[in-house]
């Protein structure tokens, strides 16, 4: 009994659905040795929030560096960049055993580093992690390769949020089809009905659409059932598109976007969001920009 007690599960073993963040989180929780464990509770609260705002975790060892640039481009859903794309290759040639070599910030042997990535993507993939990881090393270059990926994951774990929410991104950025991407992050909602990113995603397309109603409900229970500062940037988007029709929702849109921003989140994408476009002559907007400014200087 105490050698089981001496060994702490792999959670991952015995369901795949478990993220490698939160495995990490239980893990440090049950590790044998005291001195290994979270220190405190607000050390545990931390990891957790922070896992659910896709940011890395500070507490206890993140050893997936998939999932950790999956949180990335989560965390920046509109900034698939040269950048972010060459992370991906990076990541994508760990994955596949090919041989990147860091010499400071630079990136030695391009050619092998090419030759590297070519040979991962012709070898066969059997787990949804790499799936996904080949889908985003292909952005933006070959979104319809992106799109067999994001397919193949979902053949293999068809209840992948991670797939859906990947399909339904290239199908709105890169085939400009809103509609099919609402019916795909419909049925994310329908399998995480108390997620909040796939509902306040596909509250965002609805109002694009302009279907108001739909979008607005969608905006009103991702509020209702989280309030972070990732949830709250989001809704303010739909907000954003809802004054349109009602001018007094630029309210809203303003008091989440000034939430969101004093708690650190879309500082990088307040000034290029399409999706703030309908407030963006609004004199607040502005004040905003300032307040992000201020933020800046005070760190």
């Amino acid at each position: 009994m105490i050698a089981d007690r001496a060994r702490v599960p792999w959670l991952r073993k015995l369901n795949p659905q478990v993220t490698p963040a939160v495995e990490a989180i239980v893990r440090k929780c049950l590790d044998p040795d005291p001195a290994l464990r979270y220190t405190s509770g607000h050390d545990l609260c931390e990891d957790l929030q922070r896992h659910l705002a896709n940011l890395p975790l500070r507490h206890a060892k993140e050893p997936s560096l998939i999932a950790r640039f999956v949180k990335f481009r989560r965390r920046h859903p509109r900034l698939l960049s040269a950048s972010t794309f060459a992370l991906a290759l990076l990541l994508c040639s760990s994955v596949f055993g090919s041989a990147l070599y860091w010499r400071g910030e630079r990136v030695a042997d391009l050619e092998a580093g090419r030759l590297d990535r070519a040979e991962g993507f012709r070898r066969e993939s059997r787990d949804v992690e790499s799936r996904l990881a080949r889908g985003l090393a292909r952005l933006p270059g070959d979104p319809d390769a992106a799109l067999a990926e994001f397919d193949a994951a979902l053949e293999l774990d068809p209840r992948s949020l991670a797939a859906l929410q990947d399909k339904a991104h290239v199908l709105v950025r890169y085939r400009k089809q809103t509609e099919e991407a609402v019916r795909v992050l419909d049925r994310a909602v329908a399998l995480y009905p108390e997620d909040v990113r796939p509902r306040a995603g596909r509250g965002v397309l609805l109002a694009r659409l302009g279907r108001n109603a739909a979008a607005r409900a969608d905006a009103e229970l991702a509020l209702t059932l989280e309030d972070t500062s990732a949830n709250q940037y989001q809704v303010a988007g739909i907000y954003a598109w809802l004054s349109r029709e009602d001018a007094t929702l630029k309210d809203t849109a303003f008091r989440l976007l000034g939430s969101a921003l004093k708690k650190g989140f879309g500082h990088d994408l307040l000034a290029t969001d399409p999706d703030l476009v309908p407030i963006r002559d609004d004199p607040r907007f502005a004040r905003l920009q300032s307040l992000i400014g201020t933020l800046g200087a005070g760190r």
